[in-house]
């Protein structure tokens, strides 16, 4: 019997299962990248209209916090940025002159956030669901008779695409054209407060961008256990005072204007339609002004 299907477990399977209680989700795990013992960098759930009616929804009523963002560039800490440490910043990142909007926090000082993380949100909306959970690995994507392989064979109507679209394209027979999907494998080492973070002024921000060549990171951010240190990268040397790391090998996006168009699957979330800037907060949009 054919049903509606969502691939993937992480923050946005599990947001769009939550509000399709009737779609079946196919997962191996639940959380995604939120599932990491720490943070990987700054996770926020940004205040707006449409995360303050989630968060009602929820029954949650988490206090708010503003998020100061720094840039550092000629020697110093900044707490505002330019154009150039923009540029360089693009380039030192993803090796390329191009700009994305989205890039350096576009451009924001500050915002507001919810005090809460994408992982608690996550545990909440495990237990809430009311879905039907497969807990079992995709192997093949048959679109063309809307069929999916894990341990046997699925049937779907309708499928929503929340993995990494590279990943789609290749389980959907497409090796060639998933190859076209480029991004920068990243690092994320977390170190201890006991090292005490080396510039003068950190402690005014929750994040920090480096675009200067001499830095090997290009973000630092604090969280509850001690600091995250960003690589682009796989292969980084052990720091001093490291706890521990974690590398997602789809990591900072090239975006791709590829538009391969697929009958009845929609893709849903930052990874599936592959776009950098997208937030949690732009998936709640999407379900709450109808435009899945």
């Amino acid at each position: 019997m054919s049903k509606d299907i969502i691939i993937g477990g992480g923050i946005a399977g599990l947001i769009l299962g939550y509000f399709n209680p009737k779609v079946t989700i196919i997962t191996e795990n639940f959380g995604g990248q939120f599932s990491t013992p720490f943070p990987l960098g700054p996770k926020y759930i940004h205040k707006d209209r449409y995360s303050t009616r989630f968060m009602k929804e929820l029954n949650l009523n988490p206090e708010v916090k503003t998020i100061k963002i720094g840039f550092y560039y000629n020697k110093r800490l900044h707490n505002k940025n330019t154009i150039e440490n923009r540029e360089k910043y693009f380039k030192k990142t993803r090796s390329s002159e191009e700009i994305y909007k989205t890039s350096m926090s576009a451009d924001l000082t500050e915002f507001e956030a919810f005090d809460i993380g994408p992982n608690e949100i996550i545990d909440i909306l495990t237990k809430k669901i009311k879905n039907d959970i497969l807990i079992k690995k995709v192997q093949k994507i048959n679109y063309s008779d809307k069929t999916l392989k894990t341990i046997s064979s699925e049937k779907y109507n309708k499928l929503y695409v929340t993995i990494p679209k590279n990943i789609f394209l290749f389980l959907s027979g497409h090796p060639e054209i998933a190859k076209e999907f480029e991004s920068h494998p990243t690092t994320f080492i977390l170190v201890s407060k006991k090292n005490k973070y080396i510039l003068k002024g950190f402690e005014k921000f929750d994040y920090v961008y480096f675009s200067e060549p001499k830095y090997p990171y290009h973000r630092v951010t604090k969280v509850e256990q001690g600091y995250v240190f960003e690589y682009r990268g796989d292969k980084i040397a052990k720091m001093k005072g490291e706890i521990d790391r974690h590398v997602m090998y789809v990591g900072q996006l090239i975006e791709n204007q590829n538009k391969m168009k697929f009958e009845d699957i929609t893709f849903f979330g930052r990874y599936a339609e592959w776009k950098h800037g997208i937030k949690v907060n732009d998936l709640l949009k999407k379900i709450y002004t109808n435009k899945l």
